[in-house]
């Protein structure tokens, strides 16, 4: 789909935290956005995909690709704001797609499954047992060996209440899957659309970031300097556990709240967004290709 965005802006990624005034989780597909984020922005169709078990979600502005999901939710026909995370640095960089119609697909079949690589299947399998959202799978697995075929959907929820369901391991998640017990969703993706003045706007929230990032380091560094010349470093590591105590506290109170949530900045540029060149990286096939990944 051609975005009709300069290439220059259209390739700029940016770290999750730019994204944070959006309101909504930093760890969800789907964020909820507050009424009082909505009112500011008008906006609550963001949808974030990780290529680590997303291996064929669209990594390039407007092409095509496929999403894979558990069966209890049902997306058919909506369109998204599109968000992949692209790179795995410090910070990881994610790039806006474009808006994406997500289509229900016929869902992964037990011979598709076997086809994904042992390290994919191990990856979907720990998710489903390490996330809520897998608890409804986990459940039906344990009510199927408790002589419950087809349990109601109470006695799910009395199942996951009394936490049985936490009994089911990733290998037998990873079994059910292998023979056709439980399936995975599978969407395709197109993209319908493409937000310029969104993806201007993140572009610039990030570079604002950066640069009152690198003003606080700044400020740290002329007081540390201020401080030696009185004598005072010692005291002070002393006091505060050293210089670079202080820098984290308040890089992690100013700039990004609780850090082990959220990405961090690098120590570029400090008025430049991180542009990389990607016009040769494309996804030919991926609206039709069910193989999501030989290897990871």
């Amino acid at each position: 789909y051609p975005t009709n965005c300069d290439k220059e802006l259209q390739d700029v990624m940016v770290s999750r935290e730019s994204l944070l005034k959006y309101g909504g989780s930093p760890r969800m597909t789907f964020p909820d956005i507050s009424a009082e984020k909505y009112a500011q922005h008008g906006l609550k169709d963001f949808m974030y995909i990780v290529p680590h078990y997303q291996p064929i979600a669209p990594e390039v502005p407007g092409a095509p690709g496929l999403w894979v999901t558990i069966e209890e939710a049902d997306h058919d026909g909506e369109i998204r704001r599109l968000i992949t995370r692209i790179t795995t640095d410090s910070p990881p960089l994610w790039q806006y797609q474009g808006q994406y119609r997500i289509k229900r697909a016929p869902s992964l079949t037990v011979g598709e499954w076997a086809k994904q690589s042992v390290a994919l299947r191990r990856i979907w399998a720990k998710r489903i047992c390490d996330s809520k959202w897998g608890n409804p799978m986990r459940a039906r697995i344990y009510a199927r060996r408790h002589q419950l075929p087809n349990p109601t959907s109470r006695e799910l929820a009395d199942i996951i209440a009394r936490k049985r369901h936490e009994s089911i391991l990733e290998t037998d998640v990873n079994q059910q899957l292998s023979c056709g017990a439980e399936k995975l969703a599978v969407y395709t993706m197109e993209c319908m659309g493409y937000d310029i003045t969104f993806q201007q706007a993140i572009v610039d929230e990030f570079a604002n970031r950066r640069t009152n990032l690198a003003e606080a380091k700044v400020g740290i560094k002329r007081e540390v300097e201020e401080e030696s010349v009185d004598g005072q470093v010692a005291k002070r590591r002393k006091k505060t556990g050293g210089i670079m105590g202080k820098e984290d506290r308040l890089y992690k109170k100013e700039a990004y709240g609780k850090s082990d949530m959220f990405d961090r900045f690098s120590d570029g540029e400090a008025d430049q967004p991180i542009y990389i060149p990607r016009g040769t990286r494309s996804r030919p096939g991926a609206s039709s290709s069910r193989l999501l990944s030989q290897e990871l």
